[in-house]
């Protein structure tokens, strides 16, 4: 296979389940020490989109293909692969990466994010983004709590987040996920909104506005913009 694979840590941590598509932007912390790897702290269903690794394919830029078992990681927005052994292994070379099709799902990627094609009308797609990003650390004080006020000094440190901390304390990291819905014609992706969709669709124009003055406007809501889509046979 002519795109390396670099060894990634088995993750064996229990799932819970997220299903509906609204977004989520909620900061949540976690605490690690050092050495530890800090998303094998974080739960496989806000860390892989799929709910376990399934056979899909690759296509990449040039037009070559690749088939195995796939995920999506939310934290870095990678391909992962799962060997027949169970050992799982991120796909170097990933802005070579056009689509992944895996469990009957469509994936793009376009600015470096992967996005899900869900509901299409007349070459409009609804797009969903899922992003895992750490945010900036709390500086660690005594006894391993977090204070952004500690100031910490050691002979031994750590570089954690480009400051040194001292070796033997515990860190806490925050993260935050959050899905985002788009629309999606082929070559771009733009926020979705009467106007915004009516533009790409302007034979829709009336059917789209008889349905808002009905239903309201969500065009955030997933549940809401599927229906929408639904209605437009």
């Amino acid at each position: 296979m002519r795109h390396y694979l670099s060894l990634l840590s088995a993750l064996t941590l229990s799932l819970f389940a997220l299903f509906s598509y609204s977004e989520r932007a909620a900061a949540q912390s976690i605490d690690f020490t050092r050495g530890e790897d800090v998303t094998g702290k974080i739960a496989d269903s806000l860390k892989y989109i799929l709910p376990e690794f399934s056979h899909g394919l690759l296509s990449y830029r040039d037009g070559s293909k690749s088939q195995g078992l796939f995920n999506v990681a939310t934290y870095n927005q990678s391909i992962h692969f799962k060997k027949r052994d169970g050992t799982i292994m991120e796909l170097a070379g990933i802005d070579e990466v056009g689509r992944l099709i895996a469990d009957k799902r469509v994936f793009i990627r376009d600015n470096s994010t992967f996005y899900e094609l869900l509901e299409e009308r007349e070459r409009v797609a609804i797009a969903l983004s899922r992003e895992l990003k750490f945010m900036e650390a709390d500086k660690p004080g005594a006894y391993g709590t977090a204070s952004p006020t500690a100031s910490v000094t050691s002979y031994t440190s750590i570089e954690y987040n480009g400051e040194s901390h001292s070796i033997g304390i515990n860190l806490s990291a925050k993260y935050r996920y959050k899905e985002t819905l788009w629309l999606y014609n082929g070559k771009s992706l733009i926020k979705p909104s009467k106007k915004n969709l009516i533009k790409l669709l302007p034979g829709r124009r009336e059917e789209i506005e008889l349905y808002c003055k009905e239903n309201g406007t969500e065009f955030g809501n997933y549940q809401w913009l599927r229906k929408l889509f639904n209605s437009l046979k």
